[in-house]
């Protein structure tokens, strides 16, 4: 009877055991639901304000090409070139890059400097998964040299998803859209791009790619080759390449472009 009662109580200690068991199991995986949703929440706020900040710019690049375009492209007076330059000093998210296409042309590489370090400051973007955004930008790459425009764009919109914070992912991204003639959502890629490194002179180079394709936009292309020799690591190849594709480029419209440009950079010494 002792043994019986015994297996008995054994048994129902196992059940309550088993019962709270279960019982954890469930909540654990209602908190682990309830975390994973609010991760959801955070990403999907982060990528709408992503979006957001991408728009913002692009609708001053907008405003900016339109000034540019007017703007005076001679010789600036001491006191013009000391104003700009404090200028730089100063600039916000909002204006940066405005100031960067003036000090282009006429030349003002202080201020060119001294903005381009300004505007690397208001980077908030997350890294992501760098390994998994390169796996895709690479095999982007090797579509795009296939002439597989819109499978390049699948894999680069992938690989900056991945990690949004690459400005050579970001700059792919938007070359790859330039190409394929979707210019709205390029510009906003390429205000990222620039965002994360201004410095990165492919990205210039494709900005004036937008820009060629942009109409009344000439002068801002120009600019933004100009600028793109600024942060070149090797100057004279970055002015051979221009001066190739003043004649071989494959773009026309990009060829008066490369010519204007490469005038002005022999014109700096």
């Amino acid at each position: 009877m002792y043994i019986v009662g015994g297996v008995i109580v054994l048994i129902v200690v196992a059940w309550l055991a088993l019962g709270r068991s279960g019982s954890d199991e469930a909540r654990l995986a209602k908190e682990q639901a309830a975390i994973e949703v609010a991760k959801a929440k955070v990403e999907a706020s982060e990528a709408q304000q992503q979006a957001q900040k991408a728009q913002e710019l692009a609708d001053q690049m907008k405003q900016q090409a339109a000034d540019i375009q007017n703007a005076p492209s001679a010789t600036a007076s001491p006191g013009q070139v000391n104003d700009l330059l404090a200028r730089a000093a100063k600039c916000t998210i909002n204006d940066c890059i405005a100031i960067l296409f003036l000090a282009a042309q006429p030349r003002n590489p202080e201020a060119i400097q001294v903005a381009t370090g300004r505007y690397a400051e208001f980077n908030t973007l997350k890294t992501g998964d760098r390994p998994t955004s390169r796996d895709l930008n690479t095999k982007g790459l090797a579509q795009l040299r296939a002439g597989n425009v819109n499978g390049a764009i699948d894999l680069f919109s992938r690989a900056v998803t991945a990690d949004p914070n690459d400005s050579e992912v970001m700059g792919n991204y938007a070359y790859a859209l330039i190409q394929a003639g979707r210019l709205d959502e390029a510009e906003k890629a390429l205000n990222l791009a620039l965002l994360i490194n201004p410095r990165r002179t492919a990205t210039w180079g494709a900005l004036a790619e937008y820009f060629a394709k942009k109409p009344n936009s000439s002068e801002a292309a120009i600019r933004a080759l100009q600028l793109g020799y600024e942060f070149s690591g090797n100057r004279e190849k970055t002015l051979q390449f221009f001066t190739d594709n003043a004649v071989s480029s494959d773009r026309i419209e990009m060829r008066p472009i490369y010519v204007e440009a490469a005038r002005r950079i022999r014109a700096y010494n």
